[in-house]
């Protein structure tokens, strides 16, 4: 017993499980942000330069749309009653297995070349010889691939651990000849795992596809059918099979698993304000110079209209011009006022691409009154009574044009200015941007977004999957919350999508977890400063963590393929934690319930298992705490004029989690 206490203290779970926490527990907070954060100071110096080339594909998503009749189920699964969907599903599983083809896995030989001179073009573009050189040649571990790819028994876990080395999010990782290299790795290691004994990959692929059969006579739940498919899925990804295949497979669960919606009320109440803008009058009309002050009050809102491809929106400012001058001619002075109502409008699109607006439009009418008329000669006021009241018209025809004309520029000038701003945010949030490259980085694909506009509100519909993993099966069945502005849902697969991409198969040892924590947190917790007793944790390859939406609970399963402590290693260990999410004060709280779950299916002797498991719980009840309060959602900080807003609904249900903000 004291052997077993001894070894979970040395493994310091605490800290182990504390990283994967860093990645998990983010998910479900409100301030969730897309902030990259600067590379440790022990990275070589190499400018990230994110080049093009080497941009990851993005997919464009449908937006979803009212369920096809009977007739149509084939065409679009994804939308059609479950029990058509598994008939489908069924088919495409027979048709999967007679397509299989050895010729098409990857082939160890040209994998071989192709790691080869992917280290060549990699050495010449780090100039092997120079200090910097050298530094970033032991930093990519360059050696230790070249070795693999020498040696007749390539080491698989090596491989996937020098893979997973060149995936982090550290500056210059995102440079086209590192993500060859980091894909040559990947190919390599794919062909020695599958294309070293074909005829037993594709009897290992016709099994996968039989059980698979199986179990949809049996009716699966939608996690595990979405479970078994997509595991099915990333092999025949991994083993180079017809891309025709898996797209098929994924075509039931190609729906989007995040939308945010946001109703013309609320844009408004975060987008609309007051002016009131004074401005000097100092104009020359028909011969007299006027002079004076002009002010303009009014208000600006947005009107969202219809658009099925876009965001289209109709920013009107309505206020009221008014004026008081003196206008001098030859020693008459004439004291005006004027007032006129001012409707401007700007039409907006904004899509993925960017941001466009048609020219300002405006309409006014002038009214204009001649209040005064000075002159120290009673027969020359009567003259310029008589004559201003003849060119009345014509001045304020020609005084009503030009303040058309200079608010029109004005407000096309104050609007495109914001626009220009938003173009630029979008091209720095872009994958092809040098100046954010995370994704690249971590190998994990951009979303695919979708815009669209009603007449009464704004949805953004995303997809986050790569080509080998599942979306949502169908969109969020809640129904929508009436008392809410904005509502915010998001489905299981989006998280364990992007946990898989960066998580699967990485190895983790005592000396990554305060890098980690520096490349994702900006700076190293106080309980990770203190060195630690060596030891190994390796994430299994699909799915490492679990995410279950489900009867209003959130519950996470950490899947590790090997704990290896200074005295002993532990082969596929299970960690459970389950959370109930409320609403307190406008706050986000969970609460965990029961107590977190360990399973150790490698240890077979009872007395063995129950002690470890005793141990492990224990390090493990500080990081998944009873009770976690997330901070209140401040619209504030992103932009000052915003009301306060607070989540006002939550529901978790089927998979989804459904967020209301009022």
């Amino acid at each position: 017993m004291e052997f077993h206490k001894r070894y979970c203290r040395r493994i310091k779970l605490n800290n182990l499980l504390g990283l994967v926490a860093i990645f998990v527990l983010p998910f479900f907070s409100s301030k969730l942000n897309g902030q990259q954060h600067s590379a440790s100071s022990k990275s070589p110096q190499v400018v990230d330069t994110g080049a093009s080339a080497s941009a990851l594909t993005e997919s464009r998503v449908l937006l979803a749309r009212p369920p096809p009749s009977a007739a149509h189920h084939s065409s679009a699964i994804f939308l059609s009653p479950r029990a058509a969907r598994l008939t489908d599903l069924k088919a495409t599983l027979t048709d999967a297995a007679a397509k299989l083809d050895a010729d098409a896995l990857p082939n160890p030989k040209v994998a071989g070349k192709r790691l080869a001179a992917a280290l060549v073009a990699a050495e010449s573009h780090i100039q092997i010889g120079t200090p910097n050189g050298d530094n970033w040649a032991k930093f990519l571990k360059l050696e230790a691939i070249r070795a693999q790819v020498k040696t007749e028994t390539p080491n698989l876990a090596l491989i996937a651990e020098l893979e997973k080395n060149l995936q982090q999010n550290f500056l210059g990782l995102a440079q086209p000849v590192v993500l060859e290299l980091r894909s040559a790795v990947n190919m390599f290691r794919r062909a020695k795992r599958y294309g070293t004994n074909p005829q037993g990959t594709i009897t290992g692929l016709t099994r996968q596809i039989s059980q698979l059969s199986d179990l949809l006579e049996q009716s699966p739940s939608d996690t595990e059918l979405a479970q078994n498919v997509g595991r099915l899925v990333n092999l025949l990804y991994q083993c180079d099979q017809s891309p025709e295949l898996f797209k098929a497979l994924r075509s039931p669960f190609a729906a989007s698993n995040l939308q945010i919606s946001v109703n013309e009320a609320f844009l408004n109440r975060v987008l609309s304000r007051s002016i009131a803008r004074p401005a000097p009058v100092d104009e020359c009309i028909l011969g007299t110079r006027v002079l004076g002050q002009a002010c303009l009050q009014g208000n600006v809102s947005a009107d969202v209209q219809t658009c099925n491809h876009a965001v289209s929106v109709e920013v009107k400012m309505d206020g009221v011009m008014t004026t008081l001058n003196r206008g001098y001619n030859r020693g008459v002075v004439l004291g005006t006022s004027s007032s006129s109502p001012v409707h401007l409008s700007k039409h907006i699109v904004a899509s993925i691409e960017g941001v466009s607006a048609e020219p300002a439009k405006v309409t006014t009418k002038l009214a204009t009154q001649i209040n005064s008329i000075s002159h120290k000669l009673k027969l020359v006021r009567k003259i310029a009574k008589k004559k201003a009241a003849q060119q009345k018209p014509v001045a304020d025809a020609i005084s009503e044009r030009r303040l058309q004309k200079r608010l029109r520029s004005e407000y096309d000038t104050e609007v495109d200015e914001q626009i220009d701003k938003a173009n630029a945010q979008l091209a720095d949030a872009d994958s092809k941007s040098p100046s954010n490259p995370v994704l690249k980085r971590l190998n994990i694909p951009r979303p695919a977004v979708a815009l669209q506009s009603t007449n009464d509100q704004i949805v953004g519909n995303v997809v986050q999957a790569a080509a080998y993993q599942l979306a949502a099966s169908e969109p969020c069945p809640i129904v929508k919350p009436e008392q809410s502005d904005a509502i915010i849902e998001l489905h299981q697969s989006m998280v364990m999508n992007a946990l898989q991409s960066f998580l699967g198969e990485r190895t983790i040892r005592d000396s990554d977890l305060r890098s980690l924590a520096k490349q994702f947190l900006g700076k190293v917790p106080e309980d990770m400063r203190q060195p630690d007793e060596a030891f190994t944790i390796s994430m299994v390859g699909y799915n490492p963590v679990i995410v279950d939406l489900d009867e209003g609970l959130a519950k996470l399963t950490l899947r590790f393929s090997r704990l290896d402590g200074a005295d002993r290693e532990i082969r596929n260990a299970i960690v459970k934690v389950a959370y109930l999410p409320v609403l307190e004060e406008g706050k986000l709280v969970l609460r965990r319930e029961g107590d977190v779950e360990v399973e150790l299916p490698s240890v077979r002797s009872a007395t063995t298992r129950t002690s470890l498991r005793s141990a492990a719980r224990s390090k493990m009840r500080p990081i998944f705490k009873e009770e976690i309060v997330l901070e209140k959602l401040n619209l504030k900080q992103l932009m000052p004029q915003a009301p306060e807003v607070k989540l006002n609904h939550l529901e978790i249900q089927d998979g989804w989690l459904q967020l209301g903000v009022r």
